[in-house]
């Protein structure tokens, strides 16, 4: 399974155990985005390769947004 993280931070500790354990089954990234700019060239990319699931742990507008773009529709 191909999972996504998308975060606020890319230095979190839980976060990044999470991460850990999830690889040792499945395919795990995370995603930080930081800018619009960021975000919409991200969306290009998992557009086209879309993740089996995405876990939103961001509270920032700019991740509520990015989870938004990647819901299915």
């Amino acid at each position: 399974m191909e999972i996504c993280l998308v975060a606020d931070r890319s230095d979190h500790p839980v976060l990044g155990e999470m991460l850990s354990l999830l690889r040792t089954r499945h395919r795990a990234r995370l995603l930080v985005p930081d800018t619009d700019t960021q975000l919409s060239r991200t969306a290009a990319v998992e557009l086209r390769a879309p993740a089996d699931i995405y876990l939103l742990k961001s509270r920032s507008e700019l991740g509520m947004r990015c989870g938004h773009t990647f819901r299915p529709t």
